[in-house]
């Protein structure tokens, strides 16, 4: 597929869109003085190379900022302080100058915190929160609106409406837009309509789109996302484009999506490295480098510090920090310094690169070598001829080949220069079963794993590491690894067995041998085994990795399981089904004198964590069963492991946090009986003296966002026994009860 540069095809004349029509603005500065601040802004991103003469162009001249965004908010405290906030506006005279200048900046606009109603509120100071609605920079806009090759008669779905500024550039009746947030749509409709226009204003889900209304000849998402939505492939008509900006965890390395349907209605895409992209949606938290660890790294003189002439790949080469941050994810380039300033906030890995003449004197810290991560890259990136762009693989409905949620995309270059991202598709070839001794050929297989059951029925897992350049971080997979030197497979599993969990299994049998990607684009062939033990698993020695757990084959779908040792384990399963656990006869209970009898009390394990006069909650899913859009505490059902076990694998698996169980204490407790046939439940809450880490939505079916509030100001609603736990802890009572009245 050739580059599109220019934002139009080849030999066609873009007709002009209709031009916004100027509507009643404030009164209080002139049209001259409007008319001239959007005439040097549209010089800027011409002089800048962000804008080119056509339609786009032609818009923006006559675009009404002032209309759409009447109040905006500046931030009046420095990055690293509490943030204090004041909302301008058009209807006080002294904020007139500000604003006009602050509209036609070309910076991105803030119009709404913490998802405030945006109609009749009221100016002025603002203390906390956080901007949840933004009006992007207008050079990108213009930019990414241009790549679009927008043309009058064509239907273009708008996908986070923001303030309404590209369904105002867009300038006709077949518009839509959607947006999450009420609020926002209600304003951009509002203003909208002040402005002249006509555009179908949706409130919802903009990764679902707006199928009623389909299929679309271009679609434009303003905000970033961690995959290509399936349904908006869906609504993309023959002929037709869409626009994303495609990301990771990381906001540093930005890449653009660009997604089109021929007129035969099969997909091709393509992701660039660009320069600048949009800000995560709802529910995709990015990483950042704190202001403590960005001190850190400042001050530290530690660390291994090294002279290397080899220099760092320049700014430009973005198709190489694409791949890094595909290839070794959790980076984040620290842009306020002039060194090379690179951190793995999730570890506390970092490393700075600095000009010394004819060499570089480069200092690491931390596990990962974050210098060698990045000339690895290097090397194949220059190998494949220092690809910019790289292909997408998705389908014509944008949906996975395998039964995967959503496949991530793969990069692919010339010379095969590609990553398959977390979730990478899985083939399960199941070999005639052995009841012989180990036996395989060595030169088909290139790592190991195993399979350990219990009497139960159960399967050992391990929970891996997260912050580690590693296959799989952060999942729960099955003990294995890869041979060394010339060790067979069998003499391989032997010792992985050993170093990971302490354990010499005898009687090891060939189950299956499992096919994927590997990160480098070989085919991986992990030979799997099995066997029995009927250990306890929190008795095992833990020298890599986090824990070891024994799960049934119900409860993994629950966890952040590992895919090809999933299938393993589903076909493990299928074959070999766990054993019936006959039930015992009831025995015969002394009936009790003072109480009604020994019922069962359902225990819940609850992280309480403060940090600045502040406590961490979540916002409940609507869809889910229990407290249902309210604030709670990152908790989860005690199964069979201990309380603090459970705990360190919750914030693991919810919220991306890394806690060792020595650094939990227990301060509060609630027995909570909701009603008077509800089973009892026992709330155990622990503080966490230390973590590592910050907060993301990692389980977004269950909670939508994950916040700092002040103890002071607590949030509703809030789930009453967390409320009644947290003043309980600020109060140093040890225990409270709720419902036994």
């Amino acid at each position: 597929m050739q580059r599109n540069t220019s934002g139009r095809e080849a030999g066609r004349t873009a007709p002009a869109l209709p031009l916004p029509r100027t509507a009643a603005h404030a009164p209080y500065i002139s049209d001259p003085h409007i008319a001239a601040a959007r005439m040097e802004m549209v010089a800027r991103l011409e002089e800048a190379g962000d804008l080119q003469s056509g339609p786009v162009r032609d818009a923006l001249l006559a675009l009404p900022r002032e209309t759409l965004m009447p109040q905006a908010y500046v931030r009046r405290s420095a990055p690293d302080e509490p943030p204090r906030w004041e909302l301008l506006d058009w209807a006080r005279p002294d904020d007139w100058e500000e604003l006009l200048g602050l509209l036609h900046s070309g910076d991105s606009v803030a119009i709404q915190q913490e998802g405030e109603p945006i109609l009749d509120r009221a100016s002025g100071a603002r203390a906390g929160g956080s901007m949840t609605a933004m009006s992007s920079t207008v050079g990108m806009t213009a930019n990414l609106l241009q790549r679009l090759d927008l043309c009058r008669g064509q239907r273009l779905l708008d996908v986070g409406t923001g303030a309404g500024v590209a369904g105002c550039i867009c300038g006709h009746d077949r518009v839509v837009t959607v947006d999450i947030d009420r609020h926002v749509s209600q304003a951009a409709r509002t203003r909208l309509i002040a402005a002249g226009f006509r555009p179908t204003v949706v409130t919802g889900n903009g990764l679902a789109g707006s199928p009623a209304s389909g299929p679309y000849d271009r679609i434009f998402v303003s905000f970033a996302v961690p995959r290509v939505p399936p349904a908006l492939v869906a609504q993309l008509a023959a002929g037709g484009r869409a626009l994303m900006t495609l990301g990771t965890s990381s906001p540093s390395w930005p890449g653009l999506a660009v997604i089109t349907r021929n007129t035969t209605g099969d997909v091709e895409a393509e992701l660039a490295g660009v320069e600048s992209g949009h800000r995560g949606g709802a529910g995709f938290h990015r990483l950042f480098l704190s202001a403590a660890f960005r001190k850190e790294i400042a001050a530290s003189e530690g660390g291994s510090n090294r002279s290397s002439r080899l220099q760092p790949p320049a700014d430009t080469d973005r198709g190489m920090w694409l791949a890094l941050d595909h290839l070794y994810p959790g980076l984040v380039r620290d842009r306020s310094t002039h060194d090379l300033t690179i951190g793995a906030s999730r570890c506390g890995s970092w490393m700075r690169a600095r000009p010394a003449g004819h060499h570089w004197e480069v200092t690491t810290v931390g596990p990962r070598d974050i210098w060698a991560e990045s000339h690895d890259v290097a090397e194949r990136w220059r190998a494949a001829g220092s690809p910019d762009t790289y292909r997408l693989e998705i389908d014509s409905d944008g949906n996975p080949a395998s039964d995967q949620p959503v496949r991530r995309p793969v990069l692919e270059a010339a010379r095969r220069l590609a990553h398959r991202r977390r979730q990478r598709s899985a083939t399960v070839t199941r070999p005639s079963r052995k009841a012989s001794a180990m036996h395989t050929d060595p030169t088909a297989v290139t790592s190991t794993a195993v399979i350990l059951t219990n009497n139960r029925g159960q399967y050992l897992l391990h929970l891996r590491d997260a912050n580690k350049p590693i296959c799989d971080p952060g999942t729960w997979s099955l003990i294995g690894g890869g041979p060394e030197g010339h060790e067979t497979p069998d003499e391989t599993i032997v010792r992985e067995l050993h170093e990971e969990a302490g354990l010499a299994i005898p009687d090891l049998t060939v189950f299956t041998t499992v096919r994927i990607s590997g990160p480098h684009l070989i085919e991986d062939r992990i030979q799997v085994y099995e066997g029995r033990w009927d250990g306890d698993a929190d008795g095992l020695p833990v020298t890599e990795g986090i824990m070891f757990r024994w799960f049934d084959v119900d409860t993994m779908v629950h966890l952040n399981m590992c895919p090809w040792a999933y299938k393993a384990i589903l076909a493990h399963h299928a074959k070999y089904p766990s054993p019936a656990i006959t039930s015992l006869p009831e025995q015969r209970r002394r009936p009790s004198q003072g109480g009604a009898g020994a019922v069962k009390n359902v225990i819940g394990a609850h992280l309480y964590l403060e940090r600045d006069g502040h406590t961490l909650l979540g916002l409940r899913h609507p869809d889910v069963a229990f407290a249902a859009e309210q604030w709670h505490a990152l908790a989860g059902h005690v199964e069979r492991e201990s309380v603090r076990s459970c705990l360190v694998r919750e914030a693991l698996e919810e919220a991306g946090l890394v806690i060792h169980p020595e650094d939990l204490e227990l301060v509060h407790t609630v027995h909570v009986r909701e009603h008077a046939d509800a089973n009892p439940r026992i709330q155990f809450f622990f503080r966490a003296r230390a973590w590592r880490g910050e907060p993301e939505v990692r389980e977004p079916d269950r909670c939508v966002r994950w916040q700092w509030w002040p103890l002071d100001d607590l949030p509703e609603p809030m789930v009453p026994y967390t409320r009644t736990a947290i003043l309980g802890i600020r109060s140093g009572h040890s225990y409270s009860e709720m419902g036994w009245a």
